[in-house]
């Protein structure tokens, strides 16, 4: 008995470490939704506008393996019964989020800044206490870097300028798309 335990903890280890190293723009397609590839690729867009390739390739990058481990995850019934009801928030704060760039990108002027960056701490919050039982250090600090860099209002009051109205209109398209079929 302890050794199938030990062999799918072995599984999920390696099924991690496997698609953690294939991460990449294209591989990422193989694992999710193509709109969810399609809002990565434009999450990379503005951060590569806003704070260059090197910077924008790494929260790629960081973001990928989050949505692959934490398909792992789920994938591999690594999540107890205990810890559902704080995933169940988390995704209920993410799809929340969602809505409120949709709302903000479609009603003119009722972008709020705060509002915005409050809901994405609570999110890195409860991201970060969902993964900490399964996974590394290296792990959570992707987590760190990806929604400090989404939660600094210069980066958020970027997306919202008009020289972002053209790839935001993109992006909160396929968002539409995700809440409509549930996808997030």
């Amino acid at each position: 008995m302890s050794g199938e335990n030990n062999s799918q903890d072995l599984l999920v280890k390696v099924q991690k470490k496997v698609l953690g190293k294939m991460v990449g723009k294209n591989s990422i397609k193989l694992v999710v939704d193509d709109n969810i590839s399609v809002v990565l690729d434009h999450f990379y867009k503005w951060a590569k506008i806003e704070s260059g390739k090197p910077t924008a390739e790494k929260l790629l990058k960081d973001a990928i393996k989050l949505v692959v481990k934490t398909g792992v995850l789920f994938h591999n019934k690594q999540i107890q019964q205990s810890e559902m009801k704080g995933w169940e928030i988390l995704r209920s704060k993410i799809n929340n989020i969602a809505n409120t760039i949709c709302y903000f990108h479609r009603t003119p002027f009722t972008y709020n800044k705060d509002m915005l960056h409050g809901q994405l701490d609570s999110a890195d919050t409860l991201l970060k206490n969902a993964l900490k039982p399964h996974v590394t250090d290296k792990t959570i600090g992707r987590v760190e870097n990806v929604f400090g860099w989404l939660k600094k209002t210069e980066h958020l009051d970027a997306l919202f300028s008009t020289k972002h109205d053209a790839l935001r209109d993109e992006m909160i398209t396929k968002l539409e798309v995700l809440l409509e079929k549930d996808g997030i």
